[in-house]
């Protein structure tokens, strides 16, 4: 059975890790639309490359500065 606390701050950490990954691949898109040396496929992919990757860096980061926090 999985403990509520735990999965209250995995729940929370997501709320956390998830935005950033969003915002992260938002400006690189952003950055890539501005250069206007891409063109919107590769935009596109490299933006989601980067969500992705971001995403990956930051889960196992967030989730547990987010359990010590929630142990307080």
């Amino acid at each position: 059975m999985v403990d509520r606390k735990s999965f209250d701050a995995g729940f929370v950490a997501a709320l956390v890790y998830v935005p950033l990954a969003l915002l992260s691949a938002g400006l690189f898109a952003l950055a890539a639309a501005a250069s206007g040396r891409a063109g919107p496929t590769v935009i596109v992919a490299g933006a989601f490359w980067v969500g992705l990757l971001v995403l990956i860096v930051l889960m196992p980061i967030v989730i547990p500065f987010v359990r010590a926090r929630s142990r307080r």
